[in-house]
């Protein structure tokens, strides 16, 4: 449900989710502050949005590297027949998986890996493998950071 065309979101929710997508770490007295509206205005949007299933956490961003784990990958894995939810549920407790995708097309899931070194890419791998076939690709560097998710006009 598009919650702008349905004239639930207005100008002010949509530049709250910007700002919060970019610091999700303010308070709801510098959201105000930026907006033009009184904390607890800015706090009954945000509830809103939440109940809505709108907004579905706050997270932060870690650099890989700086935690260990500089070799980052997407992997493309088409699942052999008879194993896809067997590799769903391997996929979702893999240390080192960290994202997950069902995807259509040729494949049947995307992930993102992130793990120490190499040797450990190729352990993990060697795990997926005999539920499916897999195309690695590794990350050299992000192009841009992530950019906040808005409405479509």
């Amino acid at each position: 449900m598009n919650l702008r065309k349905k004239g639930l979101l207005d100008k002010v929710d949509c530049r709250l989710l910007e700002l919060l997508q970019g610091n999700a770490r303010l308070s709801f007295a510098e959201l105000g502050r930026r907006v033009g509206l009184s904390p607890p205005a800015v706090a009954e949007r945000l509830h809103r949005m939440e109940d809505a299933g709108l907004i579905l956490g706050y997270r932060m961003e870690v650099d890989p590297a700086k935690v260990g784990r500089p070799v980052v990958a997407l992997v493309r894995i088409r699942c052999f027949m008879g194993k896809a939810d067997f590799l769903k549920h391997l996929l979702s407790g893999l240390p080192g998986v960290v994202e997950g995708h069902l995807v259509t097309g040729e494949d049947d899931y995307l992930v993102r890996i992130a793990v120490s070194s190499p040797e450990r890419l190729e352990a993990l791998l060697l795990r997926i493998q005999p539920y499916g076939e897999t195309t690695t690709l590794l990350v050299l560097s992000p192009l841009f950071p992530p950019r906040p998710l808005l409405p479509e006009v």
